[in-house]
């Protein structure tokens, strides 16, 4: 009898402290795909920071598919750059009331665009991007207002590239 009791608190206490060790190591999965305006293979580098230091950095494969994990509870910035292209940002509000919650993956599309001289491209200087999570859904999406008033300036000087680039 004392056995059973004995391997009963063994077991719940194991379990608390599997608990204990995984409680703050959930994170966000997400899952890249890379397109470029050119033939050759869409390999790039993925840099993530969590304020300025670099934490993690992988290559996509040949066809841009990355996959990266965000730890819960902290803010980033994915970077993603190519020579000859212009790099990309988002960023992710990772903050969360309770990082025990298991979010599904947050999948995307990146399109990276051949440096031009040219063009004065300091828009793209900016996160494309914010990702943060709707409370009410519970999952992860993009920040409208951000993401609006960027696209807005992208057109913008999408609109002077076309024009400067006319024959």
């Amino acid at each position: 009898m004392l056995y059973k009791v004995f391997i009963t608190i063994l077991f719940f206490f194991s379990c608390l402290v599997t608990k204990a060790f995984n409680s703050d190591s959930l994170s966000l999965k997400l899952k890249g795909e890379i397109l470029i305006e050119t033939d050759e293979p869409s390999i790039c580098d993925i840099y993530l920071y969590r304020g300025n230091d670099l934490i993690d950095s992988i290559k996509s494969s040949a066809a841009g598919i990355f996959e990266i994990d965000v730890k819960l509870g902290y803010n980033y910035t994915i970077e993603i750059s190519k020579p000859g292209f212009y790099s990309k940002r988002f960023c992710i509000n990772a903050e969360v009331d309770d990082i025990n919650t298991n979010f599904p993956n947050f999948e995307f599309i990146c399109e990276m665009f051949l440096r031009n001289n040219e063009i004065e491209y300091t828009i793209l200087d900016f996160p494309v991007t914010i990702i943060q999570v709707n409370k009410k859904k519970g999952e992860f999406e993009y920040s409208k207002s951000y993401t609006k008033h960027i696209n807005k300036k992208r057109k913008s000087l999408n609109q002077e590239m076309s024009q400067n680039f006319e024959f």
